[in-house]
């Protein structure tokens, strides 16, 4: 489901909810289902207050979200292995002791993503829903598929919808 709406707010890194967060919930009342999880191309609580815009998406829709970044925006970590599943902790940068996400392969020889739980899943759940998603791509495919349709590819249906993993 896609919406069109004015743009009010600019790009401000770690205020992506309130650029895109409008959208979002445009496309949301349009849905005749709602999904049983949310997947946003951005972070949950691995963000510098703690609430990407998983979380709050999440919070605004009480539903369960989880937040995939194609690169760290916040948190420290150490190198996952190289192979398809292997992950690193991300941590929090002021708390070292907390764990805001994971740096995930999900493709063996190819730069890893970010997970962190959004609102209403843990950590294991993302991982396992993430690499579930991913195909023969680095990302997963419905993050994949939101950057080809904001390009103005159209989402394949019926048959073909099965190509895509």
């Amino acid at each position: 489901m896609t919406a069109d709406v004015p743009l009010v707010f600019p790009y401000i890194p770690g205020l992506l909810s309130f650029r895109e967060g409008p959208a979002i919930l445009a496309a949301w009342e349009k849905l005749q289902t709602q999904p049983d999880l949310l997947m946003f191309d951005g972070q949950g609580i691995a963000h510098p207050r703690g609430l990407g815009i998983a979380s709050q998406m999440g919070l605004w829709l009480e539903q369960p979200t989880l937040g995939v970044g194609k690169s760290r925006l916040y948190g420290r970590h150490s190198a996952p292995g190289l192979k398809r599943g292997e992950w690193a902790e991300l941590r929090d940068e002021r708390d070292p002791k907390k764990i805001i996400g994971a740096v995930l392969r999900t493709r063996e020889g190819v730069n890893p993503v970010y997970i962190s739980p959004g609102h209403l899943i843990d950590l294991p759940t993302c991982i396992e829903f993430v690499l579930t998603c991913c195909g023969k791509y680095r990302l997963p495919e419905p993050t994949r598929w939101a950057h080809k349709v904001a390009g103005g590819e159209k989402l394949p249906t019926g048959a073909s919808q099965s190509r895509l993993l």
